[in-house]
C-alpha cells in the first residue's frame, strides 16, 4: 500500500531533482560532465522509484480485488438469508390431533424482529421451549447459503457467524418427551404439516437458534459497515 510518507518521499525527490543534477559539480570542473552524471543519477533514481511504484500499485490492485470479492460474498449471503421465510409452529401433542397447532406465523429473519416478544404474548416462552426441524427441509433450503459461507472470499473473522446454517448432527425426538415444541420450517408450504421432527443439540431452545440466525445478520452488516466506503447509502 502506498502510504502518505512514501508519497512525500517521491515529491521530495521530484522537487530536489535540480539539486541532484548539480551535486556532481562539487567533484567535476566541467558543467557538462557534472550535468551528465547528475542526470544519470536522477534516471537511476527514477527507474528504482518506478519499479517500487509498480510493485506497490500491483499490491494495491490485488488487495482491492480481494476486498471486492469479500464484499460481494458477504452481500450475496445477506441477500440470501433475508429473502428466506421461516414458518414458526408451536405444537402441543396433548391436545386433540386436529388442534395440536396452537401458534403459527410466517416471517423473515431480521435483526430487529419482535418474534420472541410475539411468542411470549401468546403464552409461549421461547427461552425454555425446545426447537425442532425437518432434516430434509433444513438441508435443502439452507444449501445455497451454506455454499456461500464456505467461499474462499468469506472474511476469516466471520467464520464463526454461520453456525446456525451449518450442517449439524440431528437426533430424532419422541412424541411424548418433548412437549410443547417450536418447529422451524424454511420457505415452507402454504400451511404447516406434521412430519418427523429432529433436534440440534447445539441449540436446545427456540431462542438459542433464532438468536444465532440474527447474529449472522448483525455480524455481516457490521462487517460491511466497517469495510464499505459509504455504508450509509445502503440498506443495512
Amino acid at each position: 500500500m502506498i502510504t502518505k510518507k512514501f508519497k512525500k518521499k517521491i515529491l521530495l525527490i521530484a522537487y530536489g531533482s535540480p539539486i541532484i543534477i548539480s551535486i556532481p559539480k562539487l567533484f567535476y570542473c566541467s558543467w557538462y560532465d557534472s550535468f551528465i552524471l547528475g542526470a544519470t543519477i536522477l534516471c537511476a533514481l527514477a527507474a528504482v522509484t518506478a519499479v517500487i511504484l509498480g510493485v506497490l500499485f500491483y499490491q494495491d490492485y490485488g488487495a482491492n480485488k480481494i476486498l471486492d470479492g469479500k464484499i460481494d460474498t458477504v452481500n450475496n449471503f445477506l441477500e440470501g438469508i433475508k429473502s428466506i421465510s421461516i414458518d414458526v409452529t408451536c405444537i402441543d401433542i396433548k391436545r386433540p390431533i386436529d388442534n395440536q397447532i396452537i401458534f403459527w406465523t410466517r416471517t423473515n429473519i431480521t435483526k430487529d424482529s419482535k418474534l420472541i416478544d410475539s411468542l411470549l404474548q401468546s403464552g409461549i416462552d421461547a427461552t425454555t421451549i425446545p426447537v425442532v426441524f425437518e432434516v430434509n427441509n433444513y438441508y435443502e433450503k439452507l444449501e445455497d447459503l451454506n455454499k456461500i459461507s464456505n467461499s474462499v472470499f468469506v472474511p476469516p473473522e466471520l467464520e464463526q457467524s454461520f453456525e446456525a446454517i451449518r450442517p449439524h448432527i440431528f437426533w430424532k425426538i419422541c412424541e411424548q418427551n418433548i412437549n410443547p415444541r417450536l418447529k422451524i420450517t424454511f420457505n415452507g408450504k402454504s400451511k404447516p404439516e406434521h412430519t418427523d421432527e429432529w433436534r440440534i443439540e447445539r441449540f436446545p431452545t427456540f431462542k438459542d437458534y433464532y438468536n444465532s440466525l440474527q447474529k449472522i445478520i448483525f455480524d455481516l452488516e457490521g462487517w460491511l459497515d466497517k469495510n464499505l466506503p459509504n455504508p450509509s447509502n445502503l440498506n443495512i
